[in-house]
């Protein structure tokens, strides 16, 4: 399981490095438009200008906090919906490529033929796949929390670790997902179509259940209702629904172990 894990990193510490830059350019470029906005007065323009004119659905899900804060136009602009979007894409491809992209290239057939069991390499590849998505979690919340002061930019009373650690239990479930997935079809293809048709009617749920009852009764059962409705980056983390993330995730990775022990491989 180590030296899966240990191989697994090797061969994405380039890819990894690309991101972790990508993600550091990308949470500075945010906390300077902020400080921008606010320094010039474009904050308030904006808002006078805008406001007026959005539907109240896309008020609820965008705008439910002051966005001439900090924490409000950070959860406006990145966790709403961009950032766990970019979360859930990279989530997806780690875990299409730990099975199903290496047995629809050949690979997984070679390296079980070595004194590896197929649990070793599946746990082995979890685990990797897990440490990946929380390192770039971590790097963009190390860049808030390190450049927003000398930048001027003002989190007091934000819980920006509640509301990153629910990004991580997102993208968890979206990765553990499409292994899940890999598990049972040896298709890159159909394990990247199904996750992300998935999660997106999971979105597309939960944003459109506060305007109409009958879905309100199954709102729950979508991951972004316990991910970001209740605003964590405002309330700090809900132990109850990061746990429901959590256990969705185990659910999937554990049946996706399962089903990879028992099947035939592909050649």
């Amino acid at each position: 399981m180590l030296s899966v894990f240990k191989n697994t990193w090797l061969r994405a510490r380039k890819p990894l490095m690309f991101w972790c830059i990508a993600l550091v350019l990308w949470a500075l470029a945010e906390l300077s438009l902020f400080k921008s906005l606010m320094a010039e007065g474009g904050m308030d323009k904006m808002l006078d200008g805008m406001m007026g004119n959005i539907p109240p659905l896309l008020k609820r899900m965008f705008f439910s906090m002051d966005i001439a804060t900090a924490p409000g136009y950070f959860n406006a602009r990145l966790l709403s919906l961009t950032l766990p979007l970019v979360m859930i894409i990279h989530g997806i491809s780690l875990g299409n490529a730990s099975i199903a992209g290496e047995e629809q290239h050949g690979q997984l057939d070679l390296l079980l033929s070595n004194p590896l069991s197929r649990s070793g390499y599946y746990l082995g590849r979890m685990l990797a796949m897990v440490s990946m998505q929380m390192l770039l979690v971590g790097v963009f919340y190390l860049t808030c929390t390190l450049l927003a002061p000398m930048l001027g930019v003002d989190f007091k009373g934000a819980h920006l670790l509640d509301a990153f650690s629910s990004v991580f239990l997102l993208a968890l479930t979206a990765s553990t997902l499409a292994l899940m997935v890999g598990s049972l079809v040896p298709h890159s293809g159909v394990v990247m179509g199904a996750a992300s048709v998935v999660m997106l009617a999971s979105y597309l749920l939960n944003a459109a259940a506060p305007v109409n009852p009958d879905l309100k009764v199954i709102q729950p059962i979508s991951v972004f209702y316990h991910y970001n409705d209740y605003l964590p980056i405002k309330n700090g983390l809900d132990a109850s629904k990061a746990l429901v993330l959590l256990g969705i995730a185990m659910v999937l990775s554990t049946v996706g172990l399962v089903r990879f022990n028992t099947r035939d491989l592909s050649k």
